[in-house]
Formats: structure tokens, C-alpha cells, sequence
């Protein structure tokens, strides 16, 4: 059974499908870091090790 569906199975649509699986990750991150409110946690989190010294937080 197994070999009959690999026997028929085009094996260049991986290239593609993997393709487009790449583009959707890229996609999402791309509008992940760019979102709305993202410039403040992205200050917050770049302000740390300037602030590692201080214990006042």
C-alpha cells in the first residue's frame, strides 16, 4: 500500500511547499515585530543591561 502512494508521488512539490511554508513564518515575524505597541517593550527590553546596575527599579 505504502509503495503504490509513493510510487505516484511527485516529489518537486516539496520545494514549493516548503517555500511557502518560509514565506508565512517570514510573514508572521515580520508583522510580529512591527505590531502596534511593540516600539515600547522594544525600548524597555534595549534599556536592561543599562539598568542592571541600579537597584531602585
Amino acid at each position: 500500500m505504502k509503495s503504490q502512494v509513493f510510487e505516484n508521488f511527485d516529489l518537486t512539490i516539496l520545494p514549493t511547499i516548503g517555500m511557502i511554508v518560509f514565506l508565512v513564518v517570514f510573514l508572521f515575524v515580520v508583522i510580529w515585530v512591527f505590531r502596534k505597541n511593540s516600539k515600547k517593550i522594544y525600548t524597555e527590553m534595549s534599556n536592561i543591561p543599562l539598568n542592571e546596575g541600579n537597584n531602585n527599579e
